[in-house]
């Protein structure tokens, strides 16, 4: 599953949409469903597909995309952390700036569709992509619909 189109676009794909709002006065926002309650990973009812996880017949929730996005995200930006700044550069690509409790800044970079050239301003510690996977920095070139997330010291 990769999660419910929202406007032509997985919503794992926009793990930063509740935290976008926060610029804009919302305080908090909720998943609908933490779990999905379709019969099979296939049901066509759409809104019996909206967790963020997956109902097995053991009872365990299983992670969907989704909730691994998430919980990159949470652990980018854990409680404390400064409200995002967005900014919007040339070939459409957004940005999100925030700093961490620890002091760290994060800058997540992507782009509403398409796959663009991108260089990160200096010279980031770590980069993560959408689902946690460590990237390395020197290799990051493009950014596209999934977020990058670069963390600087």
């Amino acid at each position: 599953g990769a999660g419910v189109p929202c406007g032509g676009v997985p919503l794992y794909s926009t793990p930063l949409r509740p935290h976008i709002l926060q610029v804009h006065g919302v305080e908090r926002t909720f998943w609908y469903s933490f779990i999905s309650n379709a019969k099979g990973k296939t049901d066509e009812n759409i809104e019996a597909n909206y967790g963020i996880t997956y109902s097995t017949a053991d009872g365990k929730p299983e992670e969907k995309p989704a909730y691994v996005a998430y919980k990159t995200l949470t652990r980018l930006m854990p409680a404390g952390s400064s409200r995002p700044k967005l900014a919007k550069l040339r070939d459409d690509v957004r940005t999100a700036e925030w700093t961490r409790p620890d002091g760290r800044r994060i800058l997540a970079a992507w782009t509403p569709y398409f796959t663009v050239r991108y260089a990160p301003p200096g010279r980031p510690v770590a980069v993560s992509g959408l689902l946690g996977e460590r990237l390395s920095p020197k290799d990051v070139k493009t950014v596209g619909p999934d977020p990058v997330f670069f963390v600087y010291q």
